[in-house]
């Protein structure tokens, strides 16, 4: 294919720069937590200001990830394809591309969802995304 190098400069660029954003944003609500525990502790004692920032840390991870499970899943739930019917689509086309922009997204929260799995958590980001959690094929096709 003539000029791939170049289509695959731009994918590149594109990819880290969505990345960027959709990690990014949800640290937003961590920077604010972390901000006001740091403050609310700088007076105090060196162990109990260490306790406080670990324990606002681990906070600030876990309330990230799930701010990245919410903005993830609903970008996916914006873009992903419904295909009522199977056909097929040509790989240049606006369905491969929204496929391909769910399926970045899907493995950018790959670094939390793998530890909120199974969780109701787990269950909700998916429901989220698009996807019918706790149903059967069979009770499906009914």
């Amino acid at each position: 294919m003539r000029g791939f190098a170049i289509v695959q400069v731009i994918g590149t660029l594109v990819t880290i720069l969505l990345a960027i954003i959709v990690w990014g944003l949800p640290l937003a609500p961590s920077i604010i937590l972390f901000g006001e525990v740091s403050e609310r502790f700088s007076g105090s004692g060196e162990w109990i200001r260490a306790c406080a920032m670990g324990i606002a840390i681990s906070s600030c991870i876990l309330l990230w990830g799930i701010c990245l499970l919410l903005l993830s899943g609903t970008l996916q739930l914006l873009i992903h394809p419904r295909i009522e019917e199977e056909k097929s689509y040509p790989l240049a086309s606006s369905m491969t591309i929204r496929w391909a922009i769910s399926g970045l997204l899907h493995r950018l929260t790959s670094p939390i969802l793998i530890h909120l799995v199974p969780s109701f958590i787990g269950n909700w980001y998916y429901r989220l995304c698009g996807c019918k959690v706790g149903y059967c094929a069979q009770s499906i096709a009914r």
